[in-house]
């Protein structure tokens, strides 16, 4: 097995986040405290997996945790890895998708997280499985990288960005790790054209605290351009987000009991509730993003 190198940290650069739920703008506002609590039942049904999915047809006959598979493969694919390169994984979750990709692939991965319990879970799921010395998981900043610049062969963010209200500087900070000619890929919400003559109606895609409204398609290519970053592709997943979330609501309200044991009756309807119209609304897509730094 290689022996995992360890990414510099950039001079002044903090090595850890402030407890759970005391953390900045690049904690998503708390995010990580939520995390915390939820992301082992989020994560459950999904096979291990905070993602959406990637459908094979017919879909009815699909699992949750293939079709999650597929997506972490598509991520996998469009980073173009090189077997011996470094990876960060931005918003690493539950650690599976890291894992997968540092299997087939033979990369070392280090993944970032705003969540304590999702880190130590993650490190011990790499212990299990035998890849601790490729993979590790730290608790850190998406604003604030604790590494030095060009540590990293690629990088990759999925779902993580909905979570960051200042995107720009994440990406900047990115960018700033990523060695020259280094692809990150970003699969994350898009706002669509509006179906008809409405006007878009922006404040009911906010989900609250946790969610934050994502850019265009046009709007993301601009963000990673000024980023420093060269857009190369864009795959609308649109339909696929679609019939994940869908499934994903189902299976919260059948979890609701350990849901509401877990951040209350109340947190939970109010959070349900506003997923229910964040995913439902006709603007809302969904992107993979491929990108290289300048």
């Amino acid at each position: 097995m290689q022996q995992q190198t360890t990414a510099a940290r950039a001079p002044g650069a903090p090595a850890v986040l402030p407890p759970p739920g005391q953390g900045g703008e690049g904690d998503g506002d708390g995010i990580g405290g939520l995390y915390d609590k939820v992301s082992h039942i989020l994560s459950g049904p999904y096979g291990g997996n905070l993602h959406i999915g990637l459908w094979a047809e017919p879909r009815e006959d699909d699992t949750l945790p293939r079709a999650a598979d597929r997506m972490t493969d598509l991520v996998a694919d469009h980073l173009m890895l090189s077997r011996g390169q470094h990876l960060l994984d931005v918003g690493s979750g539950t650690g599976a998708p890291a894992l997968r990709i540092a299997r087939r692939h033979g990369v070392e991965v280090t993944g970032v997280s705003v969540s304590a319990v999702e880190t130590d879970r993650a490190t011990a799921l790499a212990r299990a499985e035998g890849l601790a010395e490729r993979v590790r998981f730290e608790r850190a900043d998406a604003l604030a990288l604790p590494y030095g610049a060009g540590s990293f062969d690629a990088a990759c963010a999925v779902e993580s960005m909905s979570h960051i209200r200042d995107r720009a500087g994440a990406l900047a900070q990115i960018r700033r790790v990523l060695r020259p000619g280094g692809r990150l890929v970003v699969a994350d919400g898009m706002l669509l054209p509006p179906q008809g003559p409405r006007p878009r109606e922006a404040r009911a895609l906010d989900a609250g605290p946790a969610m934050h409204l994502p850019p265009t398609l046009e709007g993301w290519r601009t963000e990673l351009r000024e980023s420093g970053l060269t857009p190369l592709e864009a795959v609308d997943l649109s339909d696929h987000w679609r019939h994940s979330a869908a499934q994903m609501l189902r299976l919260m309200a059948e979890a609701r009991g350990e849901f509401e044991r877990a951040i209350g009756a109340e947190e939970f309807g109010a959070a349900l509730a506003g997923l229910e119209q964040f995913c439902g609304h006709p603007d809302l897509g969904y992107v993979l993003l491929v990108a290289a730094r300048n």
